[in-house]
Parts: structure tokens; C-alpha cells; sequence
């Protein structure tokens, strides 16, 4: 399987604005959490913590500007690449966006990032999701990336292809942006599959922590099967965040969601390659079975040298679960980078073109 690994049509912005802090949510206590949220800026941050062209590469941000351009770096030195091919425009995109988001949402998250001059929170009680004058047009381009791979992936002469795409989308729920995810691009690409004449689309989360946000998004969906294999106790949160309005799903295997197609697979420390295999194969694949296309957020922050999980794996074993895949779907498959950590080795972009060149 060649996969191509696609930008969107602001890639630059798209690797250089930047949202995620999430580590902070380590600090529990109260004043922990107080210390946390000034050490990241309180409300705004500060023109002097911004990189040099733009986003924010402080300390506490793991999402940073530095990751894809390190792992854009790496790939560009392979065959791989390939720019969009075809540029929408907002319009055609909120069509499709505003079946999955809140229209009263959107418009605020447009508007917070046309206003914004420096990076600052879109929630200004949460660290976790930061928003700056780039930040609108990113999701868009995230979006953008997710409906090419989906062209890809329904059509009959081409090959999958790997969206290399910030912000990430996973957590973004219909009203609320979370987690560093602001547009739910996983879940508006299924939306859009079922639009191009897909009877039924599948999604796997592969990501090591629970994608809160695509299950919210496709629950009252029967035709949308969505399956997340995630860590029960991640580095990264030291309690879930209990179950809202706003964000209604939880990561525990009893949640089905309101029509029961939804699939949670809880992960113990220290999972390998193995028994993740063993987890595919015995629930998620067969769950998913039947599905026109998968969908893979493809977070990949399961390695052993992530630090943001404490699962086991290591860059082959991503070329292993990519043959499985396609064993399964064939090239009826899309793709979209979602978490990932370990880009200061390497590993980030090696784990894709695993990927790419299985």
C-alpha cells in the first residue's frame, strides 16, 4: 500500500499555528491548576512566548509548531508528498461542517480568531486549547485535507492517502472545542463519505487517548460506526472530565452511545503491539465490518518513546496494524494525523511512512 501524505491548501498555517496544552492537566490540585494556568499564559499569551512565525512553542505545549515541520522535514526527503488537489472553498466547506457543528459555533470560532493578535485561550477557564489569527483557517484546511483523502479513498484507481493536517480533531465536540481540537474533521469526512454515496462509513481512533469528540459527533448517526482504542489511565489526565451537554461520551466500555454504534476498547499500561493486535482483531475490526470506507484518526502517540502514553509501541508495528487494515478494507481507507509527541528523533514521521510505504 502507498499512501500519499497530503497538506492543506494554508499548509504553512497549518504547521505553524498551534493548540494544545494539555500537560498541565497533571496539576490537579487547586493551586496547582492556578500555577498551571499562569505558567500558560492566564487568558493571553504573551507576544514574547510566540515562535518566531507564529504558534506558540512554550514549554507546556505539545502540540508545537515544531512538530510537523520536523516530520515535514523527514518525509519531504521521500516520495510521499503531494499537495491537495482539490481547494474548496469556505463556503463548500461549511456546508458539509455545519452537519456535524453548531452554526453558533462556528461563527464563534471564526470570529475569536479574526480577532485574536496573539495566541490565547478559546476557553478562557481551560488550558488545554489555544486559538490564534490562523487558527479559523487551519481547521478549515484540516477539513480540506480530510474530504481529499475521502475522494481517495472512494474512488477505484487510486491509493489511500494520510492527511498531514493540524489542528488535530478528535476531541472537538459539536459546540465545544477541546483538547487542542477545534473542527471535528474525522466525523465531518464521514458525514461527506455518506454525502458521495457511501451507505456506511466506519471509524477507527487509533489515537492512545479517547476520542471524546468523534463519538459525539456521530452517535445519533446509525449509518457511522465508530470504534476508539485508548488508554484507561493516561499520563496526560489523572480523572476523565465528567460527562456534559457539551460533551456527553465517555471513554468507559459500558458507553454505546444512544443507538449502540459506538465501540469503547480500554487499554491497560504497558499494552504492546500484541494485544492491540489481539483487540483488532477479536472486537474492532469485526464491529466495523461491512463499512463502505474506514476512517482512521490516526493518532500516533502509542510508541513507547511518547511521551504522553504509556503504551508499548514501536515504528513497526504501525506498518504491522497498517497491513491489517488494508487486509480488512483494502484501499477503501482515509487517513489523518492526529496526536504524536515523539517528533524530536524522528519517530513521529517514521511511524507515517511505516505507514505510507506498507
Amino acid at each position: 500500500m502507498v499512501l500519499a501524505i497530503i497538506l492543506g491548501f494554508t499548509g504553512e498555517v497549518a504547521t505553524t499555528t498551534l493548540f494544545h496544552v494539555e500537560k498541565v492537566g497533571l496539576l490537579f490540585a487547586a493551586a496547582g491548576m492556578a500555577t498551571g494556568w499562569i505558567l500558560t499564559g492566564g487568558i493571553e499569551l504573551t507576544k514574547a512566548d510566540q515562535a518566531p512565525n507564529g504558534g506558540y512553542d512554550a514549554k507546556l505545549v505539545a502540540d508545537r509548531p515544531a512538530r510537523l515541520r520536523t516530520t515535514l522535514e523527514h518525509l519531504k526527503e521521500t516520495k510521499l508528498v503531494k499537495k491537495i488537489s482539490n481547494i474548496r472553498n469556505e463556503e463548500q466547506l461549511l456546508e458539509i461542517i455545519e452537519k456535524v457543528h453548531d452554526k453558533s459555533y462556528i461563527d464563534m470560532l471564526r470570529q475569536r480568531s479574526q480577532e485574536s493578535d496573539r495566541p490565547n485561550r478559546l476557553n478562557p477557564l481551560s488550558p488545554t486549547t489555544l486559538i490564534d489569527e490562523h487558527s479559523y483557517m487551519a481547521a478549515l484546511s484540516a477539513v480540506n485535507v480530510w474530504l481529499d483523502a475521502v475522494d481517495a479513498g472512494l474512488s477505484k484507481d487510486q491509493k489511500p492517502r494520510f492527511g498531514l493536517v493540524r489542528p488535530p480533531s478528535h476531541h472537538a465536540c459539536r459546540s465545544k472545542g477541546m483538547g487542542g481540537c477545534l473542527l471535528n474533521s474525522v466525523a465531518i469526512a464521514a458525514e461527506y463519505a455518506l454525502a458521495k454515496g457511501a451507505k456506511s462509513v466506519a471509524i477507527l481512533d487509533i489515537d492512545a487517548h479517547h476520542g471524546n469528540g468523534i463519538a459525539h459527533c456521530v452517535q445519533d448517526n446509525p449509518r457511522i460506526k465508530f470504534v476508539s482504542l485508548h488508554e484507561t489511565k493516561t499520563k496526560l489526565y489523572l480523572a476523565q472530565p465528567h460527562p456534559s451537554l457539551e460533551n456527553p461520551r465517555t471513554p468507559a466500555r459500558d458507553d454505546r452511545g444512544p443507538l449502540g454504534n459506538i465501540l469503547n476498547i480500554n487499554l491497560d499500561s504497558k499494552t504492546n503491539w500484541s494485544q492491540y493486535e489481539n483487540h483488532l482483531k477479536v472486537s474492532a475490526l469485526p464491529f466495523l465490518h461491512g463499512a463502505d470506507i474506514l476512517l482512521v484518526a490516526a493518532g500516533l502517540d502509542a510508541m513507547a518513546s511518547d511521551w504522553s502514553s504509556s503504551l508499548q509501541f514501536n515504528v513497526e508495528d504501525y506498518a504491522a496494524l497498517a497491513r491489517l487494515l488494508r487486509e480488512k478494507f483494502g484501499d477503501r481507507m482515509a487517513f489523518g494525523l492526529e496526536g504524536g509527541y515523539a517528533y524530536e528523533n524522528q519517530q513521529l514521521a517514521k511511524a507515517i511512512e511505516a505507514f505510507a510505504e506498507t
